[in-house]
């Protein structure tokens, strides 16, 4: 896992692990990025453009295959148990 697939990209042993995941998520990705993140996955315009407006928690999961958008969003047990928003801990401590 990482939050930059340039990365993996950098190296052999990176593309190895690419090419041996039975699953990639991709979440939203710089315009900086977005080229050889476009040409590694054959992304089509329309998943390339999606990768640079999606939203948090918003990505397109990579299996068997297919390409499909998927959104990912916490209970709110697992948000409190994840959450590292100041405001959010401040509140978490007052009750």
């Amino acid at each position: 896992m990482t939050q930059d697939v340039e990365d993996f990209l950098a190296t052999p042993e990176g593309h190895t692990v690419l090419a041996n995941s039975s699953v990639q998520h991709l979440m939203r990705q710089d315009s900086s990025t977005i080229d050889v993140v476009a040409q590694t996955f054959r992304l089509s315009a329309g998943e390339r453009e999606f990768l640079l407006s999606c939203h948090k928690g918003e990505g397109l999961f990579f299996a068997l295959g297919n390409h499909v958008a998927l959104r990912v969003e916490a209970s709110p047990q697992e948000h409190a148990l994840a959450t590292t928003d100041p405001a959010e801990l401040a509140e978490g401590q007052e009750a």
